[in-house]
């Protein structure tokens, strides 16, 4: 593809959904690795494409530490789903 505009007209979708998704394959390699290996439901829901964006703002340091506490909490709300139930 040209430009994000093409690939968003191919794709059907706004041209700054096309440059955050561009951006989050910037994460930090450590980042992207744990999401490709941890496929649990509680990762898959609690990494939305703005939680990551969020890291994608950020120092590769920063993105990292950031994540580690992200990952804790993504573990927290799943211990209290787990606990009390749907």
């Amino acid at each position: 593809m040209r430009s994000f505009r093409a690939l968003s007209l191919l794709l059907g979708v706004p041209v700054n959904r096309v440059g955050r998704c561009i951006k989050l394959l910037e994460l930090p390699e450590p980042i992207k690795a744990f999401l490709r290996q941890h496929r649990e439901p509680k990762y898959l829901r609690y990494f939305s494409e703005r939680r990551l964006g969020e890291l994608a703002r950020l120092d590769a340091r920063s993105a990292w530490r950031r994540f580690q506490a992200m990952v804790r909490e993504a573990d927290q709300e799943a211990g209290i789903w787990q606990n009390n139930g749907p």
